[in-house]
């Protein structure tokens, strides 16, 4: 839509298009941006539409998680205080260790490990 507007001759390019007539025309400069030139900032601007979802999200999600607990927090009897540390220890582990599996799945996806193994030898008959 952008490139419809700019692309419309406006009425002083018209004004001096029909006074000057075909002098302007030859006279007119290529006015596009260089190739490859508006790609990296279209990138970046998706690039940081992205980060500002996932940002919203995980804020969303974090204080979902923070309202359900209070919330459950309140209609239970409270614990004793050894049991919300053995809770607080085992939901840390918990966390390290599935961080710690998707990381080693990034890293194996990236390395190339979970491709499919392939020979350079001929076969032979």
């Amino acid at each position: 839509m952008g490139l419809l507007v700019a692309s419309r001759p406006t009425p002083l390019w018209l004004a001096l298009s029909r006074a000057f007539g075909d002098s302007i025309r030859a006279q007119q400069v290529h006015r596009e941006p260089l190739p490859g030139f508006r790609k990296p900032m279209e990138e970046a601007v998706h690039v940081t539409y992205r980060l500002f979802l996932a940002m919203l999200a995980t804020l969303f999600l974090v204080f979902a998680a923070i309202w359900y607990i209070a919330m459950v927090s309140a209609a239970t009897p409270p614990m004793s205080l050894y049991r919300n540390v053995i809770m607080a220890v085992a939901v840390t582990v918990m966390a390290l260790t599935a961080g710690g599996l998707i990381a080693l799945m990034f890293y194996s996806r990236r390395k190339g490990y979970d491709e499919p193994a392939r020979s350079d030898r001929d076969s032979r008959m």
